[in-house]
């Protein structure tokens, strides 16, 4: 209220001025985002940081509608204050900061040249700001005489001369060589300004608006990033801007159209069951103009710059211009060739037409909303599309040309056109010009409705508002001040921080100039510019809160990118500004210091020690130092209110008065706390978003692990596994040949998705339950299975699978096999062309047999009748194992027990059904593929025994041909040969069981002549016992009678002669045959016929022949016997029994009693050695190698001499005959004098150091072996003895390019290199400006140089040279606090335990495990199939899920920033919609029990059955919900009551002598306690017993917690204290009041607080009122009050305001009497002066003449500038009262 006192110079002034101009002042919190890189990993995130920006308004009216205004350079206008006069104070300067003034000065053209030629810092002090006028000049050389020194005065001089010319003389050849336009040269209208749009308030002064009518800087805030123009600098990288977030589309991509030689974009619209259609038009703009324009446009600007001053568009003349881009970001480039974008879902009519196309040729029109879901969508697969047209030519930069078909721009093209092939840059195929298509470049694309162009007025734009532009006026806003509130850095510009309280400042202005080139100052009174008072219109704001809240919803409904950039435009309302500005002007507080307890900052001082120190204040302490609850002297809002202005504002209602003053006082504490650096609002959002990204990538992980990716041509899981269980899908995959490692078996199937979801989202509870309430329909019990149909269809496609379905899959078109041109880079025929053509054909691809997988069935023929065969004989069912899940691309597992011929059918000899029934003289003769080898199949028949198989005759006969076979036998050493252990020992084996040949146990047994005159082959039991001794060996019996009976019986089929006394020679069978005598001493024919062994007809083959033969013999002579080498097998998974049970997670190929006997550790850990992968290609090195270790051999003759095969060779370099390489390993043991090596077999010393040994030089020679912390862990003792530290050092580590196994590292302190108290690894980095993270690792305690060598590091101070092998003591020797679950902080335990946080291990110790085989459910009872050879169906997508889990995890983040603007906002809404309807204007719209009684929303959130969470902030007001507390699904809000407004316990009339001396003699007597505050006890004791007495006092706002239905089990409801109330003697007890709203009554309930840092804590179930109050102990019996519920201040401050409204009515004007004196001392004003608008003229109750005369003194000494004096103004205006005698 500025017109109390006016000074000389203002009464003096002239109000005729050419214009109006005004300066008014906004305040505005606002997150703004910047890219920040992370120095451990490299990765550039988003980070936010909370601002204040108090900025200064300038609005200039030039009242003539014929002259306009225009900025005069390129920069905008621009303006600063130089002094403002303040009604008691008299003139004022605003706050400059030295970097500010510099920074500002570097701007201009000036500044930059001073800086260039290193001109003096005295100039660079005087000028800042735009040097574009003469006036500015003048100001700067009038600096120049106090600021520089003489020879420097004269250089400075000197330099200026050329701009004075320029500006001041408008000396035009002056102003080209300073480089700035002449005076009026340049014009532009404030709607045509474009604002840079990297310029946010966080990195620019200026604030250049168009000068709407209403609203202007709300309006800014809606339009300024759209008005951003495209240029190349603006990559896709950037992202969209805010309002651009929101496509038309959720799915596309763009194919080349060869007869119309474009690229034609296709898109899904609404549903991902629509069929891809062409994209004609969208909001009546061509597509195809959109494409080209947008493909062309950075090539037009790349020509039209030298190239070196462009390199960025050179660069990236092919990036966010891609077509796939384009149809994501459609409204940015739709505005930058039209004009104008088309409308989101946020607005009103916000369809929008799209016209498509189908194959056919027929249009369609459809209409649609553009919205952030989509916009997500496209972002999740975009990446995907772009990779689709990799044999397309879309896939290549087009060329754009002018209309003459001239190459607009010839290039280079930068990394578009070069890659790097492993030494250098080259030019890529794909930039021939030929190879890529040529457009003309279309300059626009305008918007065609009905055939007519129509512009789109784009909504929230400058165009929308343009009506509203009023000729001849400009807006302007500047940033006085700026408030990192997260760090409390501070930047000041011109500031004031109370603008609102002044009368008119004296400003200059820049850069604008009017339609005749006149400056402002010209036209304009710059000395007196008014700051008008604040108008505060209760309509307005109440629509402006509506707008408010609606914006809180939108944000959490996820409508829009969840940024609270979205509410800014409510910030800058005037509505919002000009109530703010109220309670700064007339319902003023003042701070006071109080000691209290508090982790509130509270001080703003921010350079001061107090502030730098203090852990709640300065965040960079927060580092090392906990926040807590500590006594301080705090600054208090005490009252300092001005009762003339709210005299002069507000009601005449006493308890509205009330309660406009609390809800000031509370306005004021909130924005203090919401901001504060501790517990406010940001820091709260802050620490939730921070671990919401760590599971950003959660989709795309699942899906590596689950889907796969392919690698070297197969699809393959990112999982490694040991077991079954190490996989989401329960299945690890055997390795593959020539490999170790194992990886988990891939599927589509969503379940196995869900599984992975579930265990990575682990801590984050919520999206777990999120997942159900979306994919599950809310059933919080759904099984993995239900939850993963709905992701299904969420995240699903439909594609083509099979055993060609890779051909038909529509979303990635695959061209057919030779008909790729790499001429043109085009494909003239692909396998289908669109969604439904690859549909009908990947169902019209005929049928195939279920029981083969699609692999098997590419290469070979399998016809129905085969497929019909039921070896089970059970009607058709078989076990099958699945690679896609149940029934998705199975083969059969399922194996009767049969017997087997022991010939192979191989390749075209493979056996048929006939052959082989033919051949076993048996109809129910089957054939089946071997499952390891599908170019191999057998013949076998039925057979449940050995013995029926073989025959019981046949195979007692043959028991008595055989005799046990003993040894004396060692075990085999590892890692060497049987020699080793002396010239008489050779390598054999024995079985654990037959006929498992993979079973044979190796072992080295003696040989030749033994003692005793006998020999050590073919001893008997007897001998072996007798003279094998413990130094020999130990006796063995290696086969028994039966197994050599079964290996003899399993040779191939034979024809012998079953009478061990015949004689051979004399059995002739005749016809070509031969009888030879066999080793079990009986004759056996042999056919002498060759050549035809593997004929494909088995009447050629000669095992037929003999066996025809022996048919005939045996007729003749029965003892000619026919003998089929056979096999017996038991069967497998023969019965649905077998099949449910599963496989052994060992091997599939153990049964389940020889997988419990198998063992292994669960992580491959062990020191040993691998195969060197990084040259996994190179052919010149073995996967293994068989060496001879004798030392007879010494040239290439000799190897080939002894082992008589070209394979074998000698290495000169070893001295050693390499037998074979890539062999076998039994193949290489059973040869005498031979060596295995394989990298996965040897011990870590013989592939580490420098030894030549043999071992070592053929792991490093032959094999490549490397030495690797990852082998396999052969031993139990090995694998329990090690382990791996998480968080801790590692044994591998990824550096220049490939992986390196360290021993040991240089690991060094952190350090403090920026200063901030945080310390990192930034001083090791070679160039701390480029972090190196392949140099400096940054773990959570230290840095580990990677790099250093033990010497080097040595030199480090602290560094420690260490081994990076660790055990479990090594492991967790450190402890550090522990934040939460993701964090640690580097808080000793002593600050760590101040905070109530946890000490704990920062790496734990993981130790290996060795674990037994378990059966494992993997396999599938199905029926068998003759069906389609490929299916439609629907998968899950791997972008899609993707996409659809990056939603989900945002809908966390939307809630939280939702969360972040209730707890930034709600409150000062509610606190300023009670001023307003207090103090507005048209407050008599107000509705008060309304407004009064309204409650502000702090936590909405939907709670879920098993999600853990906290609702709300977590260092104030919360509910702490547990996993057990939501029975399904609740719906839960926290409402604050706000503010408890005492009662003024008196009655303020306006007459009654009676009434007037009491309420004296009550005030006198309250005033005379200087404790008396608004925060006094006595103010807040309202809390009551049953008894109607009172017992206790509030301590903080009352908090309702509603609930949509009751909670399973109480949760914890934690309710925040105002530690600056008073809390009365007598109140000692933390407890609980109930409130109930109607009534207004407070009632004290019998719970003791559980204290929780500053909150008052309680368990709650139901809907619940609850305020946290003190009170005495035995409050329910009490009968008197136990306190007094007399808030003195108030009662004085609406007297005080009351008296002035009687003053300004004309009744009483009471100043001097002692009251009024005593009520200046109470309130802490420096003046009040009552009487003031009496003195005016606004009332005519103080017509004395005495009285006018004191008050002129009184002003008059205001006047002159001086401060005022309470004592002397008392004296002079004291003791007079109106003629009612007050």
């Amino acid at each position: 209220m500025k017109f109390l006192l006016l000074s000389a110079a203002a009464l003096a002034a002239s109000a005729d001025a050419a214009c109006d101009i005004k300066l008014k002042s906004r305040s505005v919190d606002a997150i703004t985002e910047s890219w920040k890189s992370d120095p451990t990993t490299g990765d550039s995130t988003m980070e936010s940081e909370l601002f204040r920006f108090d900025i200064n308004f300038l609005e200039i009216d030039l009242n003539d509608e014929s002259n306009e205004l225009f900025y005069s350079n390129e920069h905008g206008g621009d303006f600063h204050i130089n002094r403002c006069w303040h009604p008691y104070d008299g003139w004022t300067y605003p706050d400059y900061d030295y970097q500010t003034r510099r920074s500002l000065f570097a701007q201009n053209p000036l500044g930059r040249r001073l800086e260039d030629d290193g001109i003096p810092d005295c100039l660079m002090d005087c000028a800042h700001g735009e040097p574009n006028d003469c006036w500015m000049l003048e100001n700067i050389e009038t600096c120049l005489n106090t600021a520089c020194s003489a020879d420097d005065l004269v250089l400075s001089t000197n330099v200026l001369a050329p701009y004075k010319a320029c500006l001041c003389d408008k000396d035009a050849k002056s102003c080209e060589d300073v480089d700035i336009s002449p005076p009026g040269a340049i014009k532009i209208s404030p709607m045509d300004f474009e604002q840079d749009h990297t310029r946010t308030l966080k990195d620019t002064w200026n604030i250049n608006v168009p000068p709407y009518a209403e609203d202007p800087l709300a309006k800014y805030f809606l339009f300024h990033q759209n008005s951003a123009k495209i240029t190349s600098t603006y990559s896709s990288s950037d992202g969209a801007a805010y309002w651009d977030s929101a496509a038309a589309f959720i799915d596309m991509r763009v194919e080349y159209d060869k007869d119309a030689n474009k690229c034609v974009p296709k898109v899904k619209v609404d549903s991902p069951d629509e069929e891809m259609k062409t994209l004609v038009s969208i909001d009546g703009i061509d597509t195809q103009c959109l494409l080209e324009f947008a493909a062309g446009l950075f090539q037009k600007e790349a020509a039209e710059e030298p190239l070196e001053d462009n390199h960025y568009a050179r660069d990236y003349v092919w990036d966010s211009n891609h077509p796939i881009d384009v149809l994501s970001d459609i409204r940015k480039w739709q505005r930058a060739a039209s004009g104008g974008a088309p409308p989101t879902s946020v607005d009103e009519d916000s369809k929008v037409k799209v016209v498509l196309k189908d194959k056919d040729g027929n249009l369609e029109t459809v209409e649609t909303e553009l919205t952030y879901k989509k916009y997500q969508m496209m972002s999740g697969v975009k990446a995907n599309r772009k990779e689709t047209m990799h044999q397309d030519k879309c896939s290549v930069m087009p060329i754009a040309t002018d209309a003459d078909d001239n190459q607009i721009f010839a290039g280079p093209f930068g990394h578009q056109c070069t890659t790097w092939d492993g030494s250098q840059q080259v030019v890529k195929e794909d930039c021939d010009a030929e190879k890529r298509f040529r457009f003309v470049y279309p300059d626009s694309c305008p918007r065609m409705i009905d055939g007519k162009e129509e512009k789109r007025i784009e909504k929230r734009s400058k165009e929308e508002y343009r009506e509203s532009i009023k000729p001849g006026t400009m807006k302007m806003g500047m940033v006085g001040r700026r408030i990192n509130l997260n760090t409390g850095e501070e930047q000041k510009n011109s500031y004031y921080p109370d603008l609102a309280e002044m009368d008119y400042c004296e400003i200059y202005i820049s850069g604008i100039t009017d339609s005749n080139g006149r400056s402002p100052d010209s036209l304009c009174d710059l000395e007196k510019v008014e700051v008008p008072e604040p108008k505060c219109d209760f309509p307005s704001l109440m629509a402006t809160t509506v707008g408010m809240e609606q914006a809180i919803d939108t944000l959490k409904g996820g409508s829009v990118k969840p940024s609270s950039e979205y509410f800014m435009p409510k910030l800058g309302s005037d509505a919002w500004g000009e109530c703010s500005n109220l309670i700064d002007n007339a319902l003023v507080f003042t701070d006071k210091e109080m000691d209290i307890e508090t982790t509130e900052c509270g001080r703003t001082d921010y350079d001061s020690p107090e502030f730098q120190n203090d852990p709640c204040c300065n965040w960079e302490l927060q580092a090392t130092k906990c926040c807590a609850p500590r006594r301080v002297m705090y600054p208090v809002p005490q009252a300092a209110v001005d009762t003339a202005a709210l005299a002069y504002y507000c009601a005449e209602d006493v308890e509205q008065l009330a309660t406009a003053i609390y809800a000031a006082k509370d306005y004021v504490e909130k924005r203090k706390q919401t901001t504060d650096q501790h517990k406010g609002c940001f820091h709260d959002k802050q620490s939730k978003v921070d671990i919401f990204r760590q599971f950003s990538d959660v989709g795309r992980n699942c899906s590596k692990e689950v889907i796969g990716e392919y690698t070297n041509g197969e699809e393959r899981s990112s999982a490694t596994c040991s077991i079954d269980d190490d996989c989401y899908t329960g299945t690890c995959k055997p390795a593959a040949d020539g490999e170790k490692v194992r990886y988990c078996q891939t599927s589509r199937l969503t379940k196995y998705v869900v599984k992975c979801l579930n265990d990575k989202l682990e801590g984050l509870d919520k999206a777990k339950a999120m997942m159900k309430d979306i994919f599950a329909e809310g059933n919080m019990d759904a099984t993995e299975e239900e939850t993963a149909a709905g992701l299904g269809r969420a995240a699903g496609r439909q594609t083509c699978t099979g055993n060609d379905g890779w051909k038909y899959d529509p979303d990635w078109r695959n061209c057919k096999e030779g008909k790729f041109d790499s001429t043109t880079n085009e494909c003239t025929d692909y396998y289908c062309d669109s969604h439904s053509d690859c549909k009908a054909k990947c169902e019209g691809t005929g049928k195939a047999c279920n029981t083969k997988d699609s692999w098997w069935q590419e290469y070979n023929v399998f016809t129905e009748e085969d497929c019909a065969v039921d070896i089970l004989d059970n009607g058709g069912k078989f076990c099958a194992k699945c690679w896609g899940g149940e029934g998705q691309n199975c083969y059969e597992i399922s194996k009767p027990s049969h017997c087997r011929l022991t010939r192979t059918g191989y390749g075209s000899y493979k056996w048929t059904v006939e052959q082989c029934k033919k051949a076993t003289n048996n109809d129910a003769a089957f054939v089946r593929d071997n499952e390891h080898n599908s170019n191999e199949n057998f013949c076998e028949v039925p057979a449940d025994t050995y013995e029926q198989c073989i025959g019981e005759d046949e195979l007692t006969s043959c028991r008595e041909d055989f005799e046990e076979r003993w040894a004396c036998v060692m075990d085999y050493p590892m890692y060497t040969s049987c020699e080793s252990l002396g010239d008489s020992y050779t390598y054999d084996w024995y079985n654990k069981g037959y006929p498992e040949a993979e079973q044979h146990t190796s072992v080295c047994r003696l040989y030749g002549p033994g003692p005793s005159s006998g020999s050590w082959d073919d001893a008997s039991e007897a001998y072996v016992r007798e003279h094998c001794t413990e130094d020999l060996g130990k006796p063995t019996k290696l086969r028994t009678k039966e197994e050599q009976c079964m290996s003899e019986l399993s040779q191939e089929s034979k024809c012998y002669y079953n009478d061990a006394s015949a004689d051979c020679n004399t059995l002739a069978p005749g016809d070509g045959f031969s009888v030879q005598e066999k080793s079990n001493g009986k004759c056996q024919i042999s056919s002498n016929s060759g050549g035809y062994y593997w004929s494909s007809e088995i009447t050629s083959t000669k095992m037929y022949k003999e066996a025809e033969k022996c048919k005939v013999l045996s007729a003749a002579d029965a003892k000619w016997t026919l003998a089929m080498g056979k096999i017996w097998t038991p069967g497998e998974f023969e019965t649905e029994e077998k099949c449910n049970v599963g496989a052994c997670n060992m091997g599939h190929h153990f049964n389940e009693e020889q997988c419990a006997q198998e063992a292994r550790c669960n992580r491959h850990l062990c020191d040993g050695c691998e195969r060197d992968w990084s040259s996994a290609n190179d052919n010149s090195y073995s996967n293994n190698v068989c060496v001879y270790t004798g030392t007879d051999i010494t040239d290439q003759a000799g190897c080939q001499t002894k082992f008589g095969s070209d394979m074998a060779e000698f290495d000169a370099d070893l001295e050693k005959c390499i037998v074979q390489k890539n062999g076998g390993k039994w193949q290489c043991n059973s040869m005498k004098d031979t060596e295995y090596f394989e990298c996965y077999d040897m011990s870590i010393d013989t592939c580490s150091g420098d030894n030549y040994d043999t071992a070592p030089s053929i792991a490093r020679n032959l094999l490549n072996c490397r030495a690797t912390p990852s082998a396999e862990c052969k031993t139990q003792e090995a694998c329990e003895a090690s382990g791996e530290c998480i968080g801790g050092l590692r044994r591998r580590y990824w550096f220049d390019g490939e992986e390196h196994y360290l021993d040991n590292v240089c690991v060094a302190p952190k350090t403090d290199y920026h200063g901030h108290g945080w310390l990192d690894c930034t001083s090791y980095y070679v160039n701390p400006d480029q972090p190196d993270w392949q140099t400096v690792e940054q773990s959570e305690t230290e840095c580990i140089l990677l790099k250093k060598s033990e010497s080097e590091c040595n030199l480090i101070t602290g560094a420690v040279w260490t081994s990076t092998k660790e055990t479990q003591e090594t492991c967790e020797d450190k402890q550090m606090c522990k934040v939460n679950d993701w964090r640690f902080n580097t808080f000793d335990e002593t600050e760590c335990s101040k905070c109530e946080k946890d000490f704990q291990y920062v790496a734990t110790w993981e130790q290996n495990k060795w674990t037994t085989g378990k059966m494992t459910d993997t396999f599938y009872w199905i029926d068998r199939k003759w069906e389609d050879k490929n299916k439609w169906i629907s998968e899950i997508d791997s972008w899609r899920l993707d996409q659809v889990m990056r939603e989900l995890v945002e809908r966390l983040e939307e809630e939280t920033e939702a969360q972040f603007v209730q707890c930034m906002y709600t409150g000062l809404m509610s606190s300023v919609k009670k001023i307003a309807c207090v103090c507005g204007e048209n407050r008599d719209e107000c509705d008060t029990d309304e407004i009064f009684n309204g409650l502000a929303t702090i936590v909405n959130t939907t709670a879920y059955k098993n999600a853990k969470e906290i609702a709300g902030n977590e260092m104030t007001t919360r509910l702490e919900l547990e996993r057990a507390s939501v029975e399904s699904v609740n719906n839960i809000t926290l409402e604050e009551q706000g503010a408890y407004v005492p009662s003024t316990n008196t009655t303020i009339t306006k007459d009654g002598e009676g009434s007037r001396r009491l309420r004296r003699e009550k005030l006198m007597r309250r005033l005379d306690e200087s404790s008396d505050t608004l925060n006094s006890a006595e103010c807040m004791t309202v809390v009551k017993n049953d008894n109607d007495v009172l017992v206790g006092q509030l301590v903080g706002n009352c908090v309702k917690a509603n609930f949509s239905e009751s909670l399973a089990t109480a949760s914890t409801l934690c309710l925040d204290i105002k530690p600056v109330i008073d809390i009365a003697d007598a109140f000692t007890v933390k407890g609980f009041a109930d409130y109930d709203q109607a009534s207004n009554k407070y009632t004290a309930r019998p719970d003791v607080a559980v204290m929780q840092g500053e909150q008052y804590c309680i368990t709650v179930s139901e809907t619940s009122f609850l305020c946290p109050i003190n009170r005495i102990e035995d409050y329910a019996s009490a009968t008197e009050d136990a306190g007094s519920d007399e808030c003195n201040l108030v009662v004085h401050i609406v007297d005080r305001v009351r008296k002035q409204q009687e003053c300004n009515e004309g009744l009483s004007c009471v100043i001097g009497t002692p009251e009024f004196w005593a009520g200046v001392g109470a309130i802490g004003l420096t003046l009040i002066i009552i009487g003031a608008c009496c003195f005016f003229g606004c009332c005519g109750a103080c017509a004395h003449n005495p009285t006018r005369q004191k008050m002129n003194k009184a002003v008059s000494r205001l006047s002159m500038g001086g401060g005022a004096d309470t004592k002397n103004l008392k004296d002079d205006v004291g003791g007079f009262e109106n003629d009612n005698n007050m």
